[in-house]
């Protein structure tokens, strides 16, 4: 890592300049806003890169304490073995965060950088492009380019997973699809965040440059969070849509919590988690029967899990213990995994990868699911469903629809 201290500078913006800043369309932005407390952050241009975690949160120890926290910022490919060809943790050179009601800026040098905090300010307002599009977009001219997998080949699919785990070689693993979508007008990066901020209460949404395109999401999700030494971990399982009325809702609830084959689905994620959580923390608890988490188009069990991390772990040890947790990759991980390189016919990307923050002691990380990869011209939307003994390749398909749902619309508008 470069040897650099870093100085920090809190920066009072008059409302007007916030407003330009929250409307900013060009797509180096990283949004976030978390699923816990709503907090949010909006971030510009890169004071430094890291390569790992450990690495940022040494570099964030070396600024002082202010009212704003300072954090890096980082989304990682699902294919862990990517993880060290590029930097991917960003200290953001400017960053805008909402303290109570208000919102306050934090610039963030190397101590050699002799700019003042207005002209770096004034250089990312010069970018700003704060107009809302003056097109919406219109889902009659958007057009599928391509499916990473017919339904006929799901079927097969399927049934080759279905063979791994009659035969004991595994006890589940995670397929995954891809729809390719020619986007119809320009993207405008903050009205569509700001739409799917409204729409997807109690989610982690998250917006990222990924490479040269653009990382979208709205997670119910997260992968661990840790605050003040204490590590929570989320395990996610099984899905039903929304009910159309509260009664059906409930029912289908109901439904979800009796299901065998999901409570399996379910059992086969906190075992694990259970087991991970033991190799990190000197003491865990495991909330002991899932509950109900809902979304606006589906509803899946839940269960949460917390433990006391040992002091000698680091957040990248997490990550690569964590990392894929049977609820996005499979178990036992390392045979799901080859099943998945073997069949899948698509790469994932950044799709159910870790994105999130670490600050110089704590950490907040979703999951990259309901999200897609958007290119200039055209949108990669993902969605993934676990496989056990029980599924069904007709209802397995129909979840992945119901999941590509939310990401379709909000970019499209309309119904499928």
């Amino acid at each position: 890592m470069e040897n650099l201290r870093y100085k920090s500078t809190l920066v009072e913006l008059a409302p007007n300049v916030i407003d330009r800043f929250l409307t900013a369309n060009f797509p180096g932005i990283i949004r976030w806003v978390s699923a816990v407390n709503e907090t949010e952050w909006v971030c510009f241009g890169e004071t430094s890169r890291f390569l790992f975690a450990a690495e940022a949160q040494t570099a964030l120890a070396s600024l002082p304490e202010t009212a704003v926290t300072p954090r890096c910022f980082g989304a990682l490919p699902f294919d862990h073995r990517k993880w060290n060809e590029l930097p991917a943790w960003v200290m953001p050179q400017l960053t805008i965060t909402k303290l109570g009601s208000e919102w306050i800026g934090l610039v963030i040098q190397s101590q050699t950088d002799n700019q003042s905090t207005q002209t770096i300010i004034d250089h990312y307002l010069n970018r700003i492009d704060g107009k809302k599009p003056e097109q919406e977009f219109d889902a009659g001219f958007s057009s599928l380019i391509e499916l990473s997998a017919t339904y006929d080949r799901w079927k097969w699919l399927i049934h080759n997973l279905q063979t791994e785990i009659a035969e004991r070689r595994l006890r589940k693993a995670v397929l995954s699809r891809r729809e390719i979508w020619r986007l119809p007008n320009p993207l405008h990066f903050s009205s569509l965040f700001d739409t799917m901020r409204r729409r997807s209460p109690h989610c982690y949404r998250f917006l990222f440059p990924a490479g040269a395109e653009v990382l979208i999401g709205a997670s119910p999700e997260r992968l661990f969070s840790i605050r003040n030494g204490r590590i929570t971990v989320d395990a996610l399982a099984g899905t039903r849509r929304r009910g159309t009325t509260e009664a059906e809702d409930r029912i289908l609830a109901e439904e979800l919590l009796n299901s065998e084959k999901d409570r399996e689905e379910q059992r086969i994620v906190v075992e694990t988690l259970t087991q991970n959580l033991q190799q990190l923390c000197s003491s865990c608890s495991v909330v002991p029967d899932p509950t109900i988490k809902k979304t606006n188009h589906v509803q899946h069990l839940y269960t949460e899990l917390q433990g006391e991390l040992r002091n000698d772990i680091s957040v990248d040890e997490i990550l690569h213990l964590l990392h894929p947790t049977p609820a996005t990759g499979g178990d036992p991980k390392e045979d799901a995994l080859a099943f998945l390189a073997r069949y899948e016919s698509h790469s994932r990307l950044y799709f159910a990868g870790p994105v999130g923050w670490v600050d110089r002691e704590n950490a907040e990380f979703a999951v990259a699911i309901r999200s897609a990869i958007l290119y200039e011209t055209y949108a990669a939307l993902y969605a993934g469903v676990g496989v056990v003994a029980g599924s069904n390749a007709s209802s397995e398909w129909y979840e992945t629809t119901l999941k590509l749902q939310p990401m379709w619309n909000l970019l499209f508008g309309g119904v499928r």
